[in-house]
């Protein structure tokens, strides 16, 4: 179900508190500190958060190099997931790394991310089974994106 209230936007300065606050909140995000935001601006990593209500309810920050790029870090506000707001930020990522011409997207999964360790139960991934372009690797979870992206994700 497609959110129709988050809006997805560049990372802006101001947006520090916000994003720390929210990384903080959210037990399987990867601890950034407000320094670690600042020098991801500054090593041109691309962050995006969604925002709903004036409020920032999401995040992602993703890196592209050469043809392949990386999911560093997605957090959603617990209180609104299942809601389509990490979808939205995935669509972003890959949308920015597509006309970057990447052709894969790597996400590791932590451990202790129980849900995630199940792409079944996030619908854009599946409804039934994985889409064909869409790899999981158990070993350490890691999913892979091979673009194009298949048409459930776009």
């Amino acid at each position: 179900m497609p959110n129709e209230y988050a809006m997805i936007r560049e990372f802006a300065g101001n947006d520090i508190e916000g994003v720390q606050g929210l990384i903080a909140s959210v037990p399987e995000a990867a601890a950034w500190s407000a320094g670690d935001l600042l020098l991801a601006l500054r090593n041109n990593l691309s962050l995006r958060v969604a925002e709903e209500h004036g409020s920032i309810c999401g995040v992602i920050i993703f890196r592209v190099m050469a043809d392949e790029a990386e999911i560093l870090n997605l957090a959603v506000a617990s209180d609104l997931r299942h809601r389509g707001i990490g979808s939205l930020l995935l669509e972003e990522a890959i949308r920015v790394s597509k006309a970057a011409r990447a052709q894969k997207i790597f996400l590791e999964v932590r451990e202790s991310n129980e849900p995630a360790h199940c792409p079944r139960r996030v619908p854009s991934l599946s409804k039934a089974k994985l889409p064909a372009g869409v790899l999981v690797s158990s070993a350490k979870m890691s999913i892979l994106f091979l673009l194009p992206v298949p048409p459930c994700l776009n």
